[in-house]
């Protein structure tokens, strides 16, 4: 049998992952199993479990993609040369109509989070995901703290965890009653008096 190379694995792995995607999409991620996933990627149950062990552990890996994007986001957002605070009072908002793709991403996550809630073996993944947001949040709001723009009211690990509850909140909200009911002028208003008064961003000297 001819050696496969690491790169060849990999690709296929990435290949599997962006096949799954269009499966959670489609059906949502309680109602996909692994052969709706083998029957889209034009794969055998034993090249699935080459390299993935169950359902949980392939969404993992697909979440894991799409974080890092916006993990990405908070890290460009923490070295650019304008001001932080308008970039990100704008990322948290969440005022804009959410198209019906990213609502059906919205809601598979929402729903892989709640089917594993007392999943001991899945439980320190969400909530390993969860602290990675808040420290890069974090992260973002001390960088403003050490160019002067930023003055907290607050500890910042209680803002950043705040403002991501507040997302999660959305999202749920989201998965349940559509992007149109759950757009609101209201929260984009809420949270960015939020952020003004926690980060005293309009503090006069």
């Amino acid at each position: 049998m001819p050696k496969v190379s690491p790169e060849y694995k990999e690709e296929k792995r990435t290949q599997l992952i962006l096949a799954s995607e269009k499966v959670f999409l489609r059906l949502g991620y309680s109602r996909t199993t692994v052969q709706d996933v083998m029957e889209e990627a034009g794969i055998s149950r034993g090249g699935f479990y080459l390299y993935f062990a169950n359902k949980a552990d392939l969404f993992e890996s697909l979440l894991e993609r799409r974080d890092n994007e916006i993990i990405n986001q908070f890290k460009r957002l923490k070295v650019m040369g304008g001001p932080i605070a308008p970039v990100l009072i704008e990322l948290s908002m969440q005022t804009s109509p959410v198209e019906e793709e990213d609502r059906r991403r919205i809601a598979m996550i929402v729903e892989y989070h709640l089917e594993h809630r007392d999943d001991t073996q899945r439980r320190p993944h969400i909530m390993k995901r969860i602290n990675k947001f808040i420290d890069a949040l974090c992260e973002v709001i001390q960088a403003g703290v050490d160019r002067g723009e930023f003055y907290p009211r607050l500890p910042i690990s209680v803002i950043a965890k705040f403002l991501i509850n507040a997302q999660d909140g959305w999202a749920v909200q989201i998965a349940v009653a559509g992007s149109q009911d759950a757009v609101s002028a209201d929260y984009g208003q809420a949270i960015t008096f939020f952020l003004r008064e926690s980060l005293g961003i309009d503090r006069t000297e």
